[in-house]
């Protein structure tokens, strides 16, 4: 999708707000787990994310959900 408003694309703002939610989320782990796996996790939240967005859409952000 290459929907644009404002100069900025429907699919970074997916991408933004799937990542805010996923590290909120995040916050309900102990902090010491956090700070050990917490980037890791968000890396391997973020890459299915971008391929979703890219290949299907609003759907493929569904489907990794």
């Amino acid at each position: 999708m290459n929907w644009s408003e404002g100069g900025v694309k429907l699919s970074e703002l997916m991408l933004s707000a799937s990542l805010r939610l996923y590290t909120l989320l995040l916050l309900i782990y102990p902090g010491s787990f956090r700070r050990e796996y917490g980037e890791l996790m968000i890396q391997l939240f973020r890459d299915p994310i971008g391929d979703g967005i890219r290949q299907r859409g609003f759907l493929g952000v569904i489907k990794v959900w």
